[in-house]
């Protein structure tokens, strides 16, 4: 399975597919999940039209998606299984007693696929190796390393010359017996995971191993353990405020932690402290318990006693081996407790251990481990729960995004500390803040649009607002008539395009300026597709809305203001709620002229083809597409638009 071939010109366009592909294959358990759920359902239900007609209406929307994004053994087998799941529908009796278990071998064999799928567009800096493992053991670390982002390679015990400086891993693992074997100059300092299991014969310590587990620890732990080693290239460094009036004290701890691959910070004395609290978003305290100037159990009490550092878990360090100092620094708040002189491998071990246990405690509340932002699932939530409990007052949503496209490196830790001092002035005012995606923050602000612009023109970095390190786009519940999260999520990614082309920080929704009606509107109830169509407009240098449901969509088009040139609407045929024909047929009664529409659609029929365009269609484009067909056929069809 491989993405469609790159051409001249095409690099944002491809760099947008490759990102949608990876995405897509990150989130697949959750798709294999609801064929699951159904398939478990038809063992008691097998005729229910209920249960079936899901089935159909998720392999459709499967089919269509993971064929656009170049998943192409997935998109035909989801589309046979269509096939099947109709002659279901027709024929009661038909596989009656098998249809239970038929869904639950297929769910099992698409995970196959799409787990054992590996992106070759993904950053060599995350591509994991697993050398010679046994077929379970290996087909588990595929499917745990595709759900974290990273390319998956597996190879036989003999390494060939394809090995190269250039295709360095992430991370390796293998059989311990293996180890001296495989493990060799070639892959550049990458850490990596030996299992051991009954033939094991060697202790391998000594090659400097990572870990060395048992061969049934479970998929998770063993690439926590790379992680622990490396630092998970989706999250960032951690880091580790030092606290410690014995400059050579400071220097062998920042020594130890540096070792370990995170980021420190360093405080001399209690001001210093109290300061690096504030600008420092830390992930692990180590402070010393007597200095000149503070009292350092004093020092944690003021830190626990601020709500906003209560994961950060401290580590305590003390010459003085009593064990009332010990207790009363539990009494306190710390989480571990150290006596000098400090022992390095042990202190780096307990660090490492308290940096696992917050990313853990972070992951398990679906928050980000490293910056602790919300993740996106959670900052919907919070989103809806903020409009559901608002009464009459009024509440604005803020998306915002870095003036780089895809911040990496140096540019990502940067940006992650502008989230932080972001979501902490949305905290401060009343509100919340969380990740919408990969490199989007999303604010909810209590208040109208006018006011959160005046807060976020306060916040944009420097005297020249022309020069801005982010741009937000605002939309508020009054000028959103829907008021729902995802309205006014997508009036404020138009209000963010239009900062964006403007080139200016900062701007608000408005449905009486022109520069909001977006180009071309999306009505697609497959989020996956719709993004990666949204990708592809990005790159073009297109604005554009997207809305996933029939009356949602029509609510909204009844309501826009359009005047100039009329946007293009790309209709999928399938929508909750209302189909794309009847969407259409309401605005060409309701709407004459105000859109020019083009369907998009897994229904191939000529009837389906012939109402579409015998209604006035622009064009009807059959699913899976591919993005530069469709970018191209959108500019002939802007042309043509534009010439009458």
């Amino acid at each position: 399975m491989t993405a469609e071939q790159p051409a001249p010109g095409d690099d944002a366009m491809q760099a947008a597919l490759a990102a949608m592909r990876r995405r897509y294959a990150n989130t697949s358990r959750g798709i294999i999940a609801t064929f699951e759920q159904i398939g478990e359902q038809l063992s008691a239900s097998p005729a229910s039209d209920d249960l079936l007609n899901a089935l159909r209406r998720e392999l459709h929307r499967v089919h269509g998606t993971s064929g656009s994004l170049g998943f192409h053994e997935a998109s035909r087998m989801t589309g046979a299984m269509e096939g099947v799941v109709r002659r279901w529908s027709g024929d009661p009796a038909l596989d009656r007693e098998r249809r239970s278990g038929i869904v639950l071998r297929f769910a099992r064999a698409l995970d196959k696929v799409l787990a054992a799928t590996v992106d070759e567009d993904a950053p060599k800096a995350r591509r994991l190796l697993l050398i010679g493992l046994p077929d379970g053991v290996a087909e588990r670390l595929v499917a745990e390393g595709v759900h974290r982002g990273y390319a998956v390679e597996q190879m036989g015990a003999g390494l060939g010359p394809q090995t190269s400086a250039d295709a360095a891993p992430w991370g390796v693992v293998t059989m311990e017996a293996m180890a001296s074997v495989v493990i060799g100059p070639e892959f550049h300092g990458a850490p990596f995971v030996l299992l051991r299991d009954a033939s094991s014969h060697e202790t391998s310590t000594a090659l400097g191993a990572a870990a060395i587990l048992d061969v049934a620890t479970v998929a998770s732990e063993i690439l926590d353990q790379l992680d622990t080693r490396s630092g998970s290239p989706s999250e960032g460094k951690a880091t580790v405020l030092l606290v410690d009036d014995d400059p050579m004290m400071l220097l062998l701890l920042r020594t130890l932690a540096e070792q370990e691959g995170v980021q420190v910070a360093v405080a001399s004395n209690g001001t210093e402290f109290r300061e690096a609290l504030t600008t420092t978003d830390a992930a692990l305290v180590v402070l010393d318990v007597e200095m000149p100037d503070a009292n350092g159990i004093d020092l944690l009490r003021v830190m626990r006693a601020d709500p906003r550092l209560a994961d950060v878990p401290v580590l305590m360090l003390s010459g003085r081996t009593d064990q009332d100092a010990r207790e009363r620094a539990f009494d306190a708040g710390a989480d571990d407790y150290m006596f000098k002189p400090v022992v390095p491998p042990e202190f780096q071990r307990r660090m490492l251990q308290l940096l696992k246990q917050r990313r853990d405690r972070r992951t398990a509340t679906d928050l980000h481990p490293t910056s602790g932002l919300p993740l996106p699932a959670r900052t919907l939530q919070d989103l809806d729960a903020h409009l559901g409990n608002r009464g009459e007052a009024h509440w604005s949503v803020v998306t915002v995004r870095p003036q780089e496209a895809s911040p990496s490196g140096e540019e990502q830790q940067e940006w992650q500390s502008e989230c932080l001092r972001l979501a902490r002035a949305a905290r401060d005012a009343g509100g919340s803040a969380g990740l919408s995606d990969e490199h989007e923050l999303l604010l909810a602000l209590p208040m109208l649009a006018n006011e959160a612009a005046s807060l976020m023109d306060t916040l944009v970095a420097g005297p020249d607002k022309s020069n801005c390190r982010w741009r937000a786009g605002i939309a508020d519940t009054l000028a959103v008539p829907q008021a729902t999260s995802r309205a006014l999520i997508t009036a404020a990614n138009d209000a963010y395009r239009a900062a964006r082309d403007a080139r200016v920080c900062v701007r608000v929704w408005d449905t009486s300026s022109d520069d909001i009606v977006p180009d071309v509107i999306v009505v697609e109830d497959d989020a996956a597709l719709s993004e990666m169509i949204a990708f592809a407009l990005d790159a073009k240098g297109l604005s554009h809305r997207s809305y996933a449901t029939g009356p949602e969509a029509l609510a909204a088009l009844l309501e826009i203001r359009v005047s100039g040139r009329p946007p293009i609407i790309l209709l999928d045929v399938d929508l909750p709620g209302m189909d794309g024909h009847s969407l259409h047929e309401r605005l060409r009664l309701e709407r004459p002229g105000a859109f020019h529409v083009v369907f998009v659609s897994l229904h191939t029929s000529e009837q389906d083809q012939l109402r579409a365009l015998q209604g006035g269609a622009l064009d009807y484009l059959s699913k899976p597409i591919s993005l530069r067909v469709l970018m191209a056929k959108l500019a002939v069809w802007r042309e043509r638009t534009r010439a009458g």
